[in-house]
């Protein structure tokens, strides 16, 4: 595993999702010196402002031609974008795909020496085998799509400006600070508020990864001095996600066979979704180390927690 740059210093635009909270918190036990780009008025921001030692702007992803800072910084991670709660809804999505090019370019005026963009696996559309750095993407829906492009034109333009260029090509992440309509928060939420459940089958065969484990292989990937490329970023692990739902309600002391089947599968929905870590094993000897039960008590703290204080 490579050493990470002696000049620790890193920008993440859209940093309070899942992976950007984890990652941030990761940065700040690994000593970085960090900026963070936060939308203005997002009730999340709250999270970020209170951390000493950590620098903050305010803007909208559509401004970040506007953004001037005085210091420079290595890394650029760039999570922000509009669209991934509107998978469907097609100026939204290509509007962040070409935003993300300003991301870019003011990466290159802080100096920033690799850029790191988050994707998805939404680029590669319904795969029948595991998602890998060769997979052919064929989008089924407008995110996708978004992501894709999105890829192709911040590599382009990394190229043009002399700045080294990473794809994260991430799969299922979950934990604190997760969106609540996810399979695990909504499953865990329901359970802690006594909502009623429902799920498919659970016959897609499926992989999580927990935002930790997401956020330390991601810090490696941006430390790297020689990284580059995409990286499909998973658990490389798979199962039946009726087993993932049955360790998630057993939690609770709850049965989970007969809230099976309630409701049907999105024809449009992957029914295989599965990681290839092999890049990450070769060239990081990396691989998660925190299985999904463990991930699972740890976010149901968290929910516990939050739901207590609201």
């Amino acid at each position: 595993m490579l050493l990470p740059m002696v000049n620790k210093s890193a920008v993440i635009s859209g940093p309070t999702g899942s992976i950007g909270v984890a990652l941030v918190k990761l940065l700040i036990d690994k000593n970085y010196r960090i900026l963070l780009i936060l939308r203005p008025l997002s009730p999340r921001n709250s999270i970020f402002e209170d951390i000493d030692n950590v620098d903050i702007v305010y803007s909208d992803v559509s401004k970040y031609s506007e953004i001037s800072f005085p210091k420079t910084y290595n890394i650029f991670y760039h999570f922000a974008w509009d669209g991934g709660k509107d998978r469907d809804n097609l100026n939204l999505n290509i509007k962040s795909a070409t935003d993300s090019m300003e991301a870019v370019r003011l990466a290159k005026r802080l100096k920033c020496k690799v850029f790191v963009g988050a994707g998805s696996q939404a680029e590669c559309g319904i795969q029948k085998s595991p998602i890998s750095v060769d997979t052919v993407c064929t989008p089924n829906n407008y995110f996708g799509v978004a992501k894709l492009l999105s890829m192709h034109l911040t590599r382009n333009l990394c190229s043009k400006l002399k700045m080294r260029h990473c794809w994260l090509r991430i799969l299922s992440v979950y934990g604190s600070y997760d969106g609540e309509q996810t399979l695990v928060s909504s499953t865990i939420l329901k359970l802690i508020k006594n909502e009623k459940l429902e799920f498919t089958s659970g016959l897609q065969d499926w992989d999580f990864l927990f935002n930790e484990d997401a956020a330390e292989i991601i810090e490696i990937i941006g430390a790297d001095k020689h990284s580059c490329g995409v990286y499909v970023i998973g658990s490389g692990y798979s199962r039946k996600l009726k087993d993932f739902i049955e360790i998630i309600t057993a939690k609770f002391g709850v049965a989970s066979d007969k809230y099976l089947g309630l409701i049907n599968t999105k024809t449009d929905s992957p029914v295989f979704l599965k990681a290839d870590i092999s890049r990450l094993k070769r060239e990081y000897n990396w691989t998660p180390s925190t299985d999904f039960e463990t991930g699972v008590e740890k976010t149901i703290s968290y929910f516990k927690r939050t739901t207590d204080e609201s």
